[in-house]
């Protein structure tokens, strides 16, 4: 059983699924899958705390990748993820949303599969800025 919670983020385009990797590993494992054969792989194999639904899948993949979650992973929460109008009219305690960026992502996982998220790092704090010279007349 794994020490993290566990996500899966399926969706159509590779890039994107790299990247939401990225952006999620601080705070759980990350598995992710390009087609609904994937999917159901990873669905049958782990038991996930989200299922992220990329806004790059067909509407039939997603319809199919929510009939496989809530066979497989019935305990797993959907995020599906939409570009400005909801597609899959997901009731609670699954989310359809549309993200305004990398850090919205992270809160919006972590708020749906109750997760702590790590500390931020922050940088040193930062001297006074410098006064321009008086200028001459």
């Amino acid at each position: 059983m794994p020490d993290r919670s566990e996500v899966l983020c399926f969706g159509a385009d590779p890039v994107l699924n790299r990247t939401r990797r990225l952006i999620l590993q601080s705070a759980c494992d990350v598995c992710v899958a390009s087609t609904l054969a994937e999917a159901a792989s990873w669905m049958q194999e782990r038991r996930f705390c989200v299922i992220l639904l990329c806004h790059t899948l067909s509407l039939d993949d997603a319809r199919s990748a929510l009939e496989l979650a809530h066979t497989l992973n019935p305990e797993a929460r959907i995020l599906a993820l939409e570009e400005g109008h909801p597609r899959l009219f997901l009731r609670a305690p699954h989310q359809e949303v549309r993200l305004e960026g990398p850090a919205d992502l992270l809160r919006k996982v972590a708020a749906i599969a109750g997760l702590r998220l790590p500390e931020p790092v922050l940088p040193p704090t930062a001297k006074a800025p410098r006064k321009s010279p008086p200028r001459a007349e």
